[in-house]
């Protein structure tokens, strides 16, 4: 099921910048946008609602996963930095989360104490970002 996947069995690994789009990655990235805009899990959220306009992705809210790891255990773990993008693309907030993924039941396991600045998402997306602080230790 996650073949195409590169595996680090007990460690967290980072899944390429290719793999960012793997059906498996987008779903569970679907799922926790959906989670945190039902629980307003970050402040920057309030406006948004998981029936708005927007995206592609299957979700209303426009969404795209800047940083992304994996980690084999009995399922998949999959950490991941978020951004909530508008119509036109421009970022709302980002976030980081990790999902659990036991064989397609999907839950939510960890949110990062506090949302991840656009800037530094950006950098991630860019590839750019060099790490260090809170976020760094959510990672770790």
């Amino acid at each position: 099921m996650y073949s195409d996947f590169a595996t680090s069995v007990g460690g967290y690994s980072e899944a390429p910048l290719n793999d960012r789009n793997h059906p498996r990655l987008q779903q569970a990235a679907e799922f926790a946008v959906t989670e945190a805009i039902a629980t307003q899990q970050y402040s920057f959220m309030t406006s948004l609602s998981s029936s708005s306009s927007g995206g592609s992705n299957g979700v209303a809210v426009p969404f795209v996963i800047c940083k992304a790891f994996q980690q084999v255990v009995a399922g998949m773990n999959l950490r991941m930095v978020i951004m909530i993008q508008d119509d036109n693309k421009n970022c709302l907030g980002a976030f980081a989360t990790t999902v659990y993924d036991r064989f397609g039941d999907l839950s939510v396991t960890d949110w990062s104490p506090e949302p991840v600045s656009c800037e530094i998402a950006q950098q991630m997306l860019a590839g750019e970002y060099v790490g260090s602080g809170a976020l760094e230790s959510f990672f770790n």
